[in-house]
């Protein structure tokens, strides 16, 4: 068994409009937690592990998540080289690798998490994937000359709802060499308003996700280009498409990171481009120092911003400036 885990703090300058702010704040490379796996050999190339691992909030000490203690992964799982791997709990769901966006997509300082997940401007009753799956069964394919396979199906838990499922998702994989390709897709359903007297529970409309990218690594430098489609079923709602590129280039304990990204509603004219241009210094595998500068401009009644830096007001155009720390353990 492993006890592992990250600390992260960051001190941010933002200025939104000429509002200005100066906060320290928990997780801007990736988020503070700690967690416990462990794994069994089974004998005949067979075995089994677990994952339990919960946020913190570094600011305060306080857990991440108010009600879960494991609010990131608690989950085990039984598997083989020959069969693939059976997992039961909350865990990642069927969506591009971390490599995809080259701030993590964990990090509250990330430009595609940022636009990716925005939904409150789509319209009522859309949703989008869970960062970690409730209630999952997902089952992932040996390997054969690069390619692999996951699907996933997250049960709502609840009697009386149909669907039964809250989310199902399946996700191809194509790694070989330099070369990652992968796409995905989910169909992800809201909760319905609950109705007085009613003695079943339906769920609310569905939101279909499709994304897709594709890694290369040219030496020292990673490249990385994502599409992403977030598709709402409910009435009157509208239709997002994010477009995102990024590259990595390391060279020993350092390495420089960018990324640029474009947000468009269909139907509307609300868009958003933004950027962020990262350094970072390790000074072991374990601890090392960033630092990032990055904005978002908004047009229409676009307001996207950094995960450390939320709007609330259409049109801003956000600026930040972060130095932080992350040690792992």
């Amino acid at each position: 068994m492993t006890l592992y885990g990250a600390v992260d703090s960051f001190l941010q300058y933002s200025d939104n409009g000429g509002s200005t702010a100066l906060r320290l704040q928990s997780g801007g490379a990736s988020t503070s937690r700690w967690g416990l796996t462990g794994s069994e050999d089974l004998g005949g190339g067979a075995y089994a592990g677990f994952r339990l691992e919960g946020g913190i909030n570094l600011m305060n000490g306080q857990q991440q998540s108010a009600t879960s203690t494991f609010n990131r992964e608690s989950n085990v799982w039984i598997g083989s080289e020959r069969w693939g791997v059976l997992k039961f709990g909350k865990q990642y769901p069927a969506i591009p690798p971390e490599g995809a966006d080259p701030f993590y997509a964990v990090g509250m300082l990330s430009p595609w998490a940022s636009t990716v997940l925005a939904i409150s401007d789509l319209g009522a009753g859309v949703t989008t994937v869970q960062a970690r799956v409730d209630n999952a069964v997902s089952y992932h394919t040996p390997t054969f000359n690069g390619l692999s396979a996951t699907v996933l199906y997250a049960l709502r838990n609840e009697a009386g709802s149909s669907p039964v499922a809250r989310n199902t998702g399946g996700l191809i994989d194509y790694a070989r060499g330099p070369l990652e390709l992968t796409v995905s897709y989910n169909a992800v359903w809201a909760d319905a308003p609950p109705v007085s007297g009613a003695p079943a529970t339906p769920s609310g409309p569905r939101t279909d996700l499709v994304m897709a990218s594709a890694l290369y690594q040219i030496g020292p430098v990673a490249t990385s280009a994502t599409y992403t489609l977030t598709r709402p079923t409910a009435p009157n709602t509208y239709v997002a498409s994010v477009y995102s590129l990024g590259a990595v280039w390391s060279n020993g304990p350092h390495a420089i990171r960018a990324g640029a990204v474009y947000r468009n509603v269909s139907g509307r004219e609300d868009s958003a481009i933004g950027a962020l241009l990262g350094y970072d210094y390790q000074f072991s595998k374990l601890t090392g120092l960033y630092a990032r500068v990055g904005a978002f401009r908004n047009q229409g009644q676009s307001a996207i911003s950094f995960g450390s830096d939320p709007l609330s007001t259409p049109g801003v155009n956000p600026f930040v400036v972060a130095v932080g720390i992350r040690k792992k353990f």
